[in-house]
């Protein structure tokens, strides 16, 4: 029994030291000073000063999403014999050639 009693006070202590020691200033003071500084944290990882990796690993999907809308533009082509001048697009949006604008106008 003594050994149990023992054990569970080792598991007391063990939780109790892993709480944060308890405040030595007033609590709105305290309050405000983490919200002061979470809130530099914020700037500083937007501006690239802190999370470097984090910033940057931003600036490469942001690269991708900006490809991945320019694809969705539309490829208007200077010919009414688009396909043979211009084989290969970057669009994935069909051609659309000289025929196609005009008869859009006439609608």
């Amino acid at each position: 029994m003594r050994g149990a009693v023992e054990s569970e006070l080792e598991k007391c202590l063990t939780a109790l030291s892993e709480f944060p020691p308890p405040l030595t200033k007033e609590a709105s003071t305290e309050i405000m000073l983490r919200v002061s500084a979470f809130s530099k944290d914020v700037k500083d990882a937007v501006l690239g000063r802190k999370y470097y990796n984090f910033v940057q690993s931003n600036r490469a999907r942001y690269e991708n999403f900006k490809s991945d809308i320019e694809k969705t533009a539309p490829d208007f082509r200077p010919s009414e014999e688009f396909e043979d001048i211009f084989p290969h697009s970057n669009s994935l949006i069909r051609p659309r050639g000289l025929l196609y604008i005009r008869n859009v106008i006439k609608k």
